[in-house]
């Protein structure tokens, strides 16, 4: 890794250091929706006629598909905002 500029403020990765970066990256973002999906999971079977009414019900009323509304549903999660 060399840093770069006059205030050495900016760091040039090594291509195998961003690949690294890259997996690492990947593996998380994996984990952390293998956990989302546990927690929608959970939340669906522990109150199903909640679940449906706040988040299945108004999705399909938009005419969208299952596919679509649980991919709606996990993208929610994952990203909030």
């Amino acid at each position: 890794m060399k840093t770069i500029g006059k205030d050495e403020e900016l760091t040039s990765f090594s291509t195998q250091q961003m690949e690294y970066l890259r997996e690492e990256l990947r593996r998380r973002i994996s984990q952390t929706e293998l956990e989302t999906l546990d927690d929608i999971l959970k939340l669906s079977q522990d109150d199903p006629v909640t679940f449906d009414r706040f988040w299945i019900q108004p999705l399909s009323q938009e005419g969208l598909s299952f596919e679509e509304i649980i991919a709606q549903i996990v993208e929610s999660c994952l990203w909030p905002n």
